[in-house]
């Protein structure tokens, strides 16, 4: 049996919020690798996929399922929140080449899916799911979402509407979580995540949180949700 390969950001690799990884371990029999990378964006998740295929097996048939591009619209979104935020983020938006136009953020997922399917893998795509922070551009995500979507469409692979599953959930509220002088907090919350987990699910209750424990990170009830609708395509 081939491998799941899982390609992304923080929201896949799980040690701040809840990765839909844990759930699926205990429900599939494939071996999974978790690839993604805290902070990781669109571009930047490319070069590491590009050069992760080029010493794979292309002999073996795996399934690659790849959740990228919250971090092209959350981390510019930062340097507007206050000055500190700035001075921390805007030479990261730099280095991190994020993807502030949406016509080559599709040129490059669109090198994604080629990247994959040329090597003849399978493909699960994850859309991006909607931040509960004070004054995201989710209608900006949303069109990134619909960009993904086509892709999905013209290569006929299989595509996972996260804000759909978001909707679904039907959880009461509707509060939103802000970041604005929570540098150090920020930090030292990813510390106590590593040592007691179990505290995101409780953050995220008392911050009267949908779907997030700080705003963009899964709770366990998205991330398990997630898990399902994946497991009904494999």
């Amino acid at each position: 049996m081939g491998k799941l390969i899982c390609f992304g950001d923080s929201l896949t690799v799980g040690s701040i919020g809840y990765s839909y990884i844990k759930f699926l371990k205990a429900t599939t029999s494939y071996t999974i690798k978790n690839k993604g990378i805290n902070g990781d964006t669109t571009s930047m998740m490319y070069g590491r996929l590009k050069r992760y295929m080029e010493h794979s097996n292309s002999e073996r048939k795996d399934m690659y399922i790849i959740c990228i591009g919250t971090n092209d619209l959350l981390l510019p979104y930062l340097t507007s929140i206050s000055p500190l935020w700035r001075i921390q983020m805007t030479p990261r938006v730099k280095a991190m080449k994020c993807l502030t136009d949406d016509s080559a953020f599709e040129k490059q997922y669109r090198k994604i899916f080629e990247t994959i399917l040329l090597h003849n893998q399978n493909m699960i795509v994850l859309g991006l799911s909607h931040l509960e922070l004070l004054g995201f551009p989710n209608d900006k995500l949303d069109k990134r979402n619909g960009i993904i979507k086509k892709l999905a469409e013209e290569y006929h692979v299989s595509y996972i509407d996260v804000v759909a599953i978001q909707s679904e959930l039907n959880i009461n509220g509707n509060s939103v979580y802000s970041w604005k002088n929570k540098n150090l907090l920020r930090l030292f919350e990813g510390i106590v995540f590593a040592f007691i987990p179990g505290i995101k699910d409780y953050l995220s209750k008392t911050r009267h949180l949908r779907f997030t424990i700080d705003g963009a990170h899964w709770n366990s009830k998205l991330a398990k949700a997630i898990s399902d609708k994946i497991q009904t395509i494999l």
